[in-house]
């Protein structure tokens, strides 16, 4: 994992929201705005008008295709725009090693992350890297975060059934997810094959908003075809549901085109 020079991500403002029982988001150091970006106000996470980087801004552009609502105008924020707050982590770069030798450096600099945890206690926290998740996932990781998210609930679930991974997990304080960081790695294919899962942590964490809809809706409207088996047999390979769960999303766009 190269990171490119760049500042500090400007820190999200602070409210009641993100003080306590938030959401926060954890990155690798150096993928901030560029060097010689302007100082901005401090605003809400998502806001488009604040540059926090361009990992940060794909990362925020993956919402509508999971279905969640997540405002990026200062008009239309609420609670759940609100409650994110973020965190560079380590607080410098690793120098010297790539790819997964970093995890055994990342997980000797835990306690910096068990601080900005303890702080605000967050309902979910989301890894920008698999890498920082596996990380917390090893023994002195695990040591160093216990105070402050107590011990895993259950082994990393992968939740991506494409090549890239990614994952969910239930600690005893929060629950977890682990994603790849944005970039050009992270296609549409991915985003759209984690949705469900997403949007399943993000309702463990009881922070889904009401007005998410169904992920997998858009998706299955590709599939349809004139026959209603093939249509069902379709969606049930490309999006790696059940007969049951596919028949569901049929009859969704059936009534979505009847309604329209």
């Amino acid at each position: 994992m190269r990171a490119a020079p760049a500042l500090p991500v400007p820190a999200p403002l602070d409210t009641p929201n993100n003080m306590k029982g938030g959401i926060l988001v954890v990155l690798p150091p150096g993928y901030g705005p560029a060097a010689g970006t302007p100082p901005s106000e401090r605003s809400f996470f998502s806001d488009s008008a604040v540059d926090r980087g361009k990992t940060l801004a794909q990362f925020v552009s993956w919402f509508p295709v999971w279905g969640i609502p997540l405002a990026t105008t200062r008009m239309t924020a609420g609670n759940f725009e609100r409650s994110f707050f973020c965190c560079e982590w380590p607080s410098s770069p690793v120098s010297g090693v790539r790819g997964p030798q970093l995890v055994q450096k990342y997980s000797v600099k835990c306690a910096e992350l068990a601080a900005a945890i303890r702080c605000r206690e967050p309902r979910l926290v989301i890894f920008l890297s698999c890498y920082l998740w596996q990380a917390a996932n090893t023994s002195e990781g695990r040591q160093l975060l216990k105070d402050a998210l107590g011990a895993p609930q259950e082994p990393g679930r992968r939740i991506s059934p494409v090549r890239l991974a990614a994952y969910a997990q239930r600690w005893e304080k929060a629950m977890v997810l682990a994603l790849p960081l944005p970039g050009p790695n992270t296609t549409h294919q991915f985003v759209q094959s984690v949705g469900n899962a997403v949007q399943g942590a993000f309702r463990q964490a009881a922070v889904l908003p009401e007005a998410s809809s169904d992920p997998l809706i858009e998706q299955a409207s590709g599939c349809l075809v004139i026959d209603e088996k093939a249509s069902i047999r379709r969606i049930r390979t490309k999006l790696h549901v059940t007969e049951e769960r596919a028949r569901s999303l049929l009859e969704r766009l059936r009534g979505r085109t009847i309604d329209g």
